[in-house]
């Protein structure tokens, strides 16, 4: 993505609501172009409040609010399904806190 990205993109992107691929890349953008960054804090900025907060392409923060369904533990159990979704629901599995995974 070599142009400035949308203010659209920047909402969505502010809420998690774009495709795998538009969202990796304006994550790539929006952390490589001052002023794409720029606008995305103003994107955040409502939502966050006046305090300091980050942004991060590591995967644990893009995975954090996912869930697994249902389907989804039957595909891990059969050991059916795809290196790239283990890998994610690995990164899910891992960050969850104890509580939710049933370790009181």
């Amino acid at each position: 993505m070599s142009t400035r990205v949308s203010k659209s993109q920047l909402e969505r992107f502010a809420v998690g609501a774009l495709e795998v691929d538009e969202l990796v890349s304006v994550a790539r953008h929006t952390a490589d172009c001052e002023s794409c960054h720029k606008a995305f804090v103003e994107e955040l900025r409502p939502r966050v409040g006046s305090g300091p907060f980050g942004f991060t392409l590591d995967p644990e923060f893009w995975f954090r609010h996912d869930h697994l369904q249902f389907e989804d533990l039957v595909h891990l159990a059969d050991e059916t399904v795809d290196h790239e979704l283990k890998e994610i629901f690995d990164i899910h599995l891992k960050n969850m806190p104890k509580v939710q995974r049933g370790s009181y």
